[in-house]
């Protein structure tokens, strides 16, 4: 033994001596000339000191990559891997050799937990993960362009809480719908019944720009004063106005903000509104029939037959009142005496009114009248027509052609009610209806109770009287008049 010792020492000193490293073995092997020690053995190890973990710690200014062996606790190899004066113990250990040696465990190359709740940064995790900073909290990452940061599965809901109340900030449902300041969204957006603003779209320097709610209004604001509110589509990046509130209240369509007293004018369906002059509604409202032709009717003329010219075809939308006027011109092409013109106001196929006029001594006569009508929504059609004369006449002259204006007033707002019930009392106040008093069983309006199946007018005393035959039986009669 003391011979051994004595050779291992020359040996030691040699190498260091030489230089070189220290080789231990039973062959003489020089050392590897990479290494200051070399200990090799097929049949034995290496052994370092053995320790509890407190004189690991207790050990005063270990150097760094100082080895030693812990055999207490989580036995095994530590190295410290700080400095002299702050150490920084690392256990030399493959994650196969730390498996079901503590909480987690090993599944292949990944590690997991079963224990319980994990929390970092706190001692008291609510939940399967709980992450607690004073300052910060959890940061979740991907350096992998097109990653994905984060991806949540399953059921369930994505709360972010407020103080003291759950979901309070944010709660993205089960369903997709998801609630900022309430929590329970009833819609894919859904906000906390706060008025004021909602949506800021751009926090510009001297205002925003988004939505907001007050009571009962949706607001859609721009809170710089030289700010538009436009409504346009966009089309390759370019924004294409349709219509704007300007920053001055002005409206602007397509761009346009008109002219001076010019107003808005819809073109129809299909077709975008256009500034123009305004136009008056009785102009609007008024339609006009001119007859430009001469034509001569008789005591052999049938009933009926149109006025030439004398018809004028308009539309309502609401139901109107309808103010027909005309003006005849009638020449009288022979003598008689109390010579007598009868014709009739016919609306939507149906005779209205019948009037008659007697033809002065003058060849040429002006024939004045007017009638009020009262008319439902729809397409509808007013017209004169000859009756019955006692001598030929020629309606129209040249240069004093027949005139027929129409002037329609509608009725903008609620229909009218309907009609009673046959039979039922009219309600108080109301104004008797002669056209349902006079409509028989097949609803098509009888004679009136003042006549009979004849139109009479009496010229006075002493004179004829004029009889006019009724309508053909394939024109309906509304109302028939008698003058006394």
């Amino acid at each position: 033994m003391r011979r051994l010792l004595a050779a291992l020492a020359l040996t030691v000193v040699a190498g260091a001596a030489l230089g070189q490293g220290v080789g231990i073995n039973t062959t003489g092997a020089p050392a590897d000339t990479s290494a200051i020690l070399d200990v090799s053995s097929t049949a034995k190890g290496l052994l370092p000191p053995r320790m509890t973990a407190a004189q690991r710690t207790a050990i005063t200014l270990p150097a760094t990559g100082l080895v030693v062996y812990q055999t207490d606790g989580q036995a095994g190899l530590y190295y410290n891997t700080g400095t002299p004066a702050a150490p920084g113990w690392k256990l030399v250990a493959d994650a196969a050799a730390l498996a079901g040696s503590g909480p987690w465990e090993l599944n292949d190359t990944a590690i997991y937990f079963l224990g319980g709740p994990v929390g970092i940064g706190t001692t008291d995790p609510t939940h399967p993960l709980t992450v607690l900073g004073t300052d910060s909290g959890l940061r979740v990452q991907t350096d992998v362009s097109g990653g994905t940061i984060a991806s949540f599965g399953g059921f369930g809901t994505i709360e972010v809480d407020a103080p003291g109340s759950v979901g309070g900030r944010l709660k993205l449902a089960e369903n997709g719908n998801l609630g900022l300041g309430v929590t329970n969204p009833t819609n894919k957006l859904s906000f906390a019944p706060v008025l004021g603003k909602k949506i800021s779209l751009y926090p510009g320097a001297t205002g925003d720009v988004g939505f907001g709610v007050t009571g009962n209004r949706l607001q859609i604001y721009a809170d710089n004063p030289n700010a538009d509110v436009a409504i346009g589509y966009d089309a390759a990046g370019m924004f294409n106005e349709r219509f704007a509130v300007k920053a001055n209240g002005a409206l602007a369509v397509n761009g346009s903000e008109g002219s001076a007293g010019q107003v808005l004018r819809s073109n129809g369906p299909g077709t975008p509104p256009t500034w123009g002059a305004a136009t008056n509604a009785a102009y609007q409202n008024t339609y006009m029939a001119t007859s430009t032709q001469a034509v001569t009717f008789s005591e052999t003329t049938p009933q009926h037959t149109p006025i030439p010219g004398m018809a004028i075809s308009f539309s309502t939308d609401t139901p109107s009142k309808v103010l027909v006027s005309w003006s005849l011109s009638v020449y009288r092409a022979g003598s008689c005496t109390d010579c007598f013109l009868l014709y009739l106001l016919v609306v939507d196929g149906d005779q209205v009114n019948s009037f008659g006029t007697a033809l002065g001594v003058d060849n040429v006569n002006s024939v004045p009248g007017s009638h009020p009508l009262e008319l439902a929504a729809g397409a509808h059609q007013v017209e004169l027509r000859f009756a019955r004369v006692d001598v030929p006449i020629i309606f129209g002259i040249q240069g004093a052609w027949s005139s027929m204006p129409a002037q329609v007033i509608p009725k903008y707002g609620t229909p009218p009610p309907p009609r009673p019930p046959a039979g039922a009392a009219p309600p108080p106040g109301a104004i008797p209806d002669h056209h349902a008093a006079c409509a028989g069983a097949s609803g098509r309006p009888a004679p009136h109770p003042a006549s009979d199946a004849r139109l009479r007018r009496s010229f006075g005393p002493g004179q004829r009287s004029l009889q006019v035959p009724p309508p053909p039986v394939d024109t309906p009669t509304r109302e028939m008049w008698t003058w006394a």
